[in-house]
């Protein structure tokens, strides 16, 4: 599970990268950081990652075909998936 969790953050730090903006980048990485002993524990929980994955997988897809006005949606999927997850 160790190497899911780096992967993650991984994950988050090229998506933060990917916006060209170093303080949006850093702003992010500190965010991820913050909250990477809720990460862990989450990983830890799930079985197969599939949630997680899911949710890279929807990121992935709206950064690429640029429908920002998916994010809130996905925010909120994820919010609920992280908050039930983290008791």
């Amino acid at each position: 599970c160790e190497k899911t969790v780096e992967l993650e953050m991984e994950f988050h730090r090229i998506i933060g990268k990917s916006t060209k903006n170093r303080l949006l980048e850093k702003t992010y990485q500190i965010a991820m950081e913050f909250f990477y002993p809720t990460i862990e524990k989450t990983h830890y929980k799930q079985k197969c990652l599939e949630e997680t994955l899911n949710l890279h997988k929807i990121t992935i897809d709206i950064l690429k075909e640029k429908k920002y006005e998916d994010i809130e949606k996905l925010l909120l999927m994820n919010n609920e998936i992280w908050m039930r997850l983290s008791k």
